[in-house]
């Protein structure tokens, strides 16, 4: 690590800013940002902004984008790509470094003039058929944060068995300090970057807005991009649509320190502090946020004086409900198809069933809904919905990732359909919940930052992956499903799981699962916790227990590395 870190120091040529970030860094900083490449998660490549080959900057991004570029000539005919990029720190520079590496290898750049949102993207490598996409983007970590979303022709982001050709592709890479690139000139004198026309954006929302209805609208809506890509096509959506729309001003503003919200995460109840208040002052029924990338949306419900924030499942459930009713009269009805994830409450299941419709679950992260969505080409099947628990939904087969801007029309016509009969969206999921029971989910996310935090979580995996429980919470353990050795253990035996291997444990118990998985993108270890009991009062009972006694173990485990 100092090697590198001295070598860094000597380029004559680094950027001034990263020369100075490197003479004040700490030996922890050092070991932080030397620990080696910063590497591939369910994005694509995401880090925090800084110096060193474990960070995000130039350099990094660089060989990141000259690999995807060389695996583009490899195996695409189309030789273009779209670019898109979000508010924050560097993501324009890294934008403008993409079009570049892209024109050096004779790869034309089809660019937005401005801030887009992820579908977009989405929606742009499709429509304009090029040969995929970057999305310049961290979704919806915190500010100090950016990344690269990196997508195939069909709009979908690089499914495993692609991104390990783009990573053996940057494995080859020369040296950063000596990728040279042509310049921006000289990659518009070639005619290899080129502005994508504004009618784009438009060609989108009409496509979008099919998913409305007609009739006057009287559902009154405030809205949040978080500073982010939605800021324009949102409130131009929801008002095509006619819903009455009031927008949080102090977050319209693309500003890449988020300085107007407490969080830039539609999952946090404090992203809607503001919005609240502008709820109560416009009498809004329903509030929406987006991140600032707009794949992901959050809600929150007036009903009985008060603001109820729904979580990405119970936004997930009333969605499919809504989108069954409104496909049960089509002839080809029970052809459809729905899509989840591992990770994502099992209500949607006991629904699909339910209707006699058909259902995949694949692993965590959209890219795996996106790749079975092109699976249905040239089947008699068609697509219903896909949804992740991460407040991420798609209705429409337009886009190959998540797009808030489809979930928001669907939730505000849900909701304008239930104010007329007086009712509300949480009237709607108590109903559900007396049809198919009541499925309560929780997310503990446990940061554990830097190599000795990597460390940490393996230690924590580890122990869980030779773990054979025969209860947890009074609940039976039914089986094990270990995602990395592809097995499923149960008292019958073993089973084969048909998925490709990711580092991710699930518990499967009666009525009952909790799931360990390390992200992809933040330096932290997830514990999604699933509850279906009969009544609310039971389920929290439960859920409250099988947390205590899987979060003690995970203490015990972090404890005893202390210990060491």
């Amino acid at each position: 690590m100092n090697a590198e870190y001295q070598r860094w120091l000597a380029q004559d040529s680094l950027d001034p800013s990263l020369k100075s970030e490197l003479l004040n860094m700490s030996a922890q900083d050092i070991d932080d940002a030397f620990s080696g490449p910063i590497t591939f998660g369910t994005g694509g490549i995401r880090g925090l902004l800084g110096v060193g080959p474990s960070r995000l900057n130039q350099y990094t991004v660089l060989k990141a984008l000259t690999g995807y570029a060389r695996f583009l000539v490899k195996t695409q005919a189309i030789k273009s790509v779209v670019i898109a990029y979000d508010n924050r720190h560097q993501s324009f520079a890294f934008s403008e470094l993409a079009a570049c590496v892209l024109a050096t290898h004779g790869i034309k750049a089809l660019v937005f003039e401005s801030l887009r949102p992820t579908p977009l993207l989405s929606y742009a490598v499709r429509k304009l058929s090029t040969g995929g996409g970057i999305m310049i983007t961290a979704s919806h970590n915190p500010k100090e944060y950016n990344g690269l979303k990196m997508y195939d022709a069909l709009g979908c982001q690089l499914v495993p068995s692609e991104a390990s050709k783009v990573i053996d592709e940057i494995d080859q890479v020369e040296d950063y300090f000596e990728i040279k690139v042509i310049s921006k000139e000289e990659a518009l004198n070639k005619g290899l970057i080129e502005t994508i026309a504004l009618d784009l954006d438009d060609i989108y929302l009409e496509d979008v807005l099919s998913l409305a209805k007609e009739g006057t609208k009287t559902l009154n809506v405030g809205f949040s991009p978080q500073h982010g890509t939605a800021a324009i096509l949102g409130p131009k959506l929801l008002e095509k649509a006619g819903f009455k729309v009031f927008v949080e001003a102090s977050q319209m503003d693309p500003d890449p320190d988020f300085k107007g919200t407490l969080s830039a995460n539609p999952e946090n109840k404090e992203a809607f502090e503001k919005l609240a208040l502008l709820g109560f002052k416009h009498q809004c029924d329903l509030l929406m946020t987006t991140d600032p990338d707009a794949d992901r949306i959050g809600i929150a419900v007036y009903h009985e004086g008060v603001y109820h924030y729904l979580n990405g499942n119970q936004v997930g459930v009333l969605l499919l409900d809504y989108m069954l009713k409104e496909k049960a009269n089509e002839k080809d009805f029970k052809h459809h198809v729905m899509f989840t994830t591992i990770v994502s409450t099992d209500m949607a299941e006991k629904m699909i069933k339910k209707a006699k419709l058909h259902f995949v679950k694949t692993l965590t992260g959209f890219k795996f809904i996106g790749e079975q969505m092109e699976l249905l080409k040239d089947t008699p099947f068609k697509f219903l919905m896909g949804f992740e628990e991460s407040y991420g939904y798609v209705l429409k087969d337009i886009t190959r990732d998540k797009d808030a801007l489809q979930a928001m029309i669907a939730i505000a016509e849900l909701a304008e359909t239930l104010k007329k009969e007086n009712r509300t969206l949480i009237d709607q999921l108590d109903d559900l919940y007396k049809t198919y029971g009541t499925y309560i989910d929780d997310l503990e996310n446990i940061h554990l930052k830097g190599l000795k935090g990597k460390a940490q979580i393996q230690a924590i995996m580890d122990d869980f992956r030779i773990f054979m429980p025969k209860n947890f919470s009074r609940k039976n353990l039914i089986r094990k499903e270990d995602y990395l050795a592809l097995k499923a253990f149960s008292p019958e035996g073993e089973k084969t799981l048909n998925y490709p291997p990711e580092n991710v444990l699930k518990f499967i118990l009666k009525d009952a699962w909790f799931v360990l998985r390390p992200s992809g993108t933040e330096p932290k270890l997830k514990i999604y916790f699933m509850v279906k009991e009969d009544s609310k009062e039971e389920a929290f009972e439960i859920m409250k227990e099988l947390k205590t006694e899987v979060l003690k173990r995970v203490d015990a485990i972090l404890e005893s590395e202390r210990d060491q």
